[in-house]
C-alpha cells in the first residue's frame, strides 16, 4: 500500500488552508505521523487547498461518522468497510472524535478512510470516484465528496492498513461491468444507434467523461450485430458527450 498526503503544521484549524508538507504513507507509522497534523489528500498549485488548484491525488478519502443512525446496531466499523469492498486496499484513521460524545449524541465509532488508486489528474473525474463510493457503501458521509476536503490531525492517532490486491477503482469498474455484461443482450440491426446512444449517455452520467466510461461503452458495442463501424461508435459517443456538457452548463447535472 502506498499513497500521498500533504499536511500542514499545525492540528486543528479550519481556517488554514496551505498543506506543503508531501509526506509517502508506506505503512503504519509513516500514516500516524501524518495523521497528527491537518492532511489533505490531493496536491494543489502553491500548495494551497482549492478546487480550483487541483493538481493530482493517489488516495480517495472518505468519512465515517455513524450519523446516519442512533441504533447502535446500525453503526459501522472498518470490518464493514472491509466487507462491502472486498479484497480492496485501504487505510484507516481514527478520528479526534472517535467514541466521544457529541451534543446530544453518544459516542460512536468515527474513522477516515483512505482508498490508495492510481495518479488521477482530472478534478471532476476524482469527485466522480468519491460519489460511486459514496453510492456503494451509504454510511460514508455525502456531503464530503468534493475535491479539496481537508481532515484534521489528532494526537497520538490510531491507524489501520487492511491491505487488499486491487484498488477501490478497480472495484467499482469491474462490479460496473459484472452488472451490465449480465443484463447484454444482442442488440439487432436496426436498434444499434438508438441503443449505444442511449447506453452512452447512462454512463457519461454516471462515470464522467473518463477512459473507463467509453471502455464500458465499447463493452457494449461488442453486442451489436452486425457490429458498427468504429467511426459511427466515435460519433455517438462524441454526440453523447457533448450532449452531456450542454446539459451539464444548463442545469449542473454534474457539479459537484
Amino acid at each position: 500500500m502506498r499513497f500521498t498526503l500533504c499536511t500542514s503544521t499545525i492540528e486543528g484549524s479550519t481556517q488554514n488552508c496551505v498543506y506543503p508538507h508531501k509526506k509517502i504513507i508506506a505503512d503504519e507509522n509513516s500514516l500516524a505521523e501524518a495523521a497528527k497534523y491537518d492532511h489533505v489528500t490531493a496536491e494543489y498549485r502553491n500548495s494551497y487547498r482549492s478546487s480550483d488548484n487541483f493538481i493530482q491525488s493517489d488516495c480517495i478519502p472518505m468519512d465515517c461518522d455513524n450519523d446516519n443512525s442512533e441504533d447502535e446496531k446500525a453503526w459501522v466499523t472498518p470490518l464493514e468497510v472491509s466487507l462491502a469492498f472486498p479484497d480492496v486496499s485501504f487505510a484507516v484513521v481514527y478520528s479526534r472524535n472517535n467514541m466521544k460524545a457529541k451534543g446530544t449524541k453518544v459516542a460512536r465509532p468515527k474513522f477516515h478512510v483512505y482508498f490508495p488508486i492510481q495518479p488521477c489528474t482530472n478534478v471532476k473525474e476524482y469527485t466522480d470516484i468519491k460519489k460511486q463510493i459514496a453510492a456503494h457503501f451509504k454510511h460514508f458521509d455525502e456531503n464530503a465528496l468534493d475535491s479539496a476536503r481537508f481532515l484534521f490531525g489528532t494526537d497520538k492517532p490510531k491507524v489501520e492498513l487492511w491491505e487488499g490486491s486491487r484498488t477501490v477503482t478497480d472495484f467499482i469498474y469491474e462490479d460496473a461491468f459484472s452488472a451490465w455484461e449480465k443484463s447484454l443482450e444482442e442488440v439487432p440491426e436496426g436498434k444499434r444507434n438508438s441503443t449505444m446512444s442511449h447506453f452512452a449517455g447512462r454512463i457519461l452520467k454516471r462515470f464522467g467523461n473518463t477512459e473507463k466510461a467509453y471502455e464500458l461503452f465499447l463493452k457494449k458495442a461488442e453486442k451489436c450485430t452486425p457490429p458498427l463501424p468504429e467511426e459511427e461508435l466515435k460519433t455517438i459517443w462524441h454526440s453523447a458527450v457533448k450532449f452531456g456538457e450542454k446539459v451539464e452548463n444548463q442545469e449542473g447535472l454534474y457539479t459537484t
